[in-house]
């Protein structure tokens, strides 16, 4: 990275940490998630307003990351037991009726001109932006509740119908061509979360444990892993690198939930030390060595929501297109579609 990048990433990390106090100077008048804050810093130093921010390749896959650990957790919140059933079947039922009222929104505007394209932006009218709001919800404690599930459940319908929907009818390959890769990608993921629940050995069980505090952190890596290899596949397969990373944050979970295994016996792996994980159980109150999940995911939201997250959401603040804002054309559609987004 040449100096005026560095300089860039100065200023968006300084964002990162100022957009917390600034959010809460101005919940004495109004309540504003971090998230808007992070966007409306970023616009201030883009070009369209400061100039003081220079967006290079390496920021833009550092954003790009920063997505990716966003959509990855947002996988990693889905309970299957807690979205089965009543908020999986509402999920669905509401983005198929919100399909085809996109639809036919859709064509009417493009019978008078307002909009170019009929597919795209019926598709843009079902999509749910759990991402962002995620951290919103996260913070207000509202995932651990009922409401909580139904949101989750109807947030993933809208996050992955839409990517399945432009994998297929946006693609310049044939729509058969792409279904059938979307199967195999289906078929490569749930071969992989097979693997990822199948019964761990004792030892492995033990190392994530007690690498847990120390510099090892193997559950991280493992959970790292597993969302860089979705997002690999899912781009050599030409699909959205999203649905890739959505898919890794639910493989994970099943992967951390199914290895919560009861307290095996001491093998001749088992190191006899005083920091053997049993003893790092003991002391946290455990009574088995990988009943960490929690843990684990703490660190991953540390290392997404610390660096990664508030990355991608300043520096599209930065790409935000102000000018294109306040074009009058545009500017007339603004109150139209956020009405329609409702």
């Amino acid at each position: 990275m040449d100096s005026e990048a560095l300089r860039t990433l100065v200023l968006i990390a300084t964002i990162a940490v100022l957009s917390p106090f600034v959010a809460d100077v101005i919940r004495r008048w109004i309540r504003i998630p971090g998230v808007v804050v992070e966007i409306g810093l970023g616009m201030l130093i883009g070009p369209h307003v400061l100039g003081w921010a220079h967006l290079d390749e390496v920021l833009e896959v550092l954003a790009e990351m920063g997505l990716v650990f966003l959509i990855f957790l947002a996988g990693f919140e889905i309970d299957p037991d807690e979205v089965k059933g009543r908020p999986v079947r509402l999920a669905v039922q509401g983005w198929l009726v919100s399909l085809a009222l996109g639809i036919g929104v859709a064509v009417a505007l493009h019978a008078i001109d307002v909009t170019q394209t009929v597919r795209f932006v019926a598709i843009a009218l079902t999509t749910t932006a759990i991402g962002t709001l995620l951290p919103i919800l996260g913070d207000a404690g509202v995932l651990r509740s009922r409401l909580g599930a139904n949101f989750l459940a109807g947030g993933a319908m809208g996050e992955l119908g839409p990517i399945v929907a432009i994998s297929v009818a946006l693609t310049t390959d044939s729509p058969g061509r792409t279904t059938a890769v979307l199967v195999v990608f289906v078929a490569i993921t749930l071969l992989v979360g097979w693997l990822a629940t199948r019964p761990a050995q004792p030892r492995t069980v033990r190392l994530v444990a007690r690498t847990l505090h120390s510099s090892g952190q193997l559950g991280v890596r493992i959970c790292v892993l597993l969302c860089i290899l979705l997002v690999w596949t899912a781009a050599e397969f030409g699909l959205d690198v999203l649905l890739g990373a959505f898919a890794a944050g639910m493989v994970a979970r099943l992967f951390l939930v199914e290895h919560s295994t009861p307290d095996t016996p001491d093998t001749p792996d088992a190191p006899d030390t005083p920091d053997d994980a049993d003893t790092h159980a003991a002391a946290a109150g455990h009574t088995n060595p990988f009943d960490h999940r929690q843990e684990v995911q703490h660190r991953i939201e540390a290392l997404g929501f610390g660096f990664f997250i508030p990355l991608f959401f300043v520096i599209s603040g930065v790409r935000f297109d102000l000018e294109a804002l306040f074009d009058p054309v545009e500017l007339v559609k603004v109150p139209l579609f956020l009405l329609l987004f409702l």
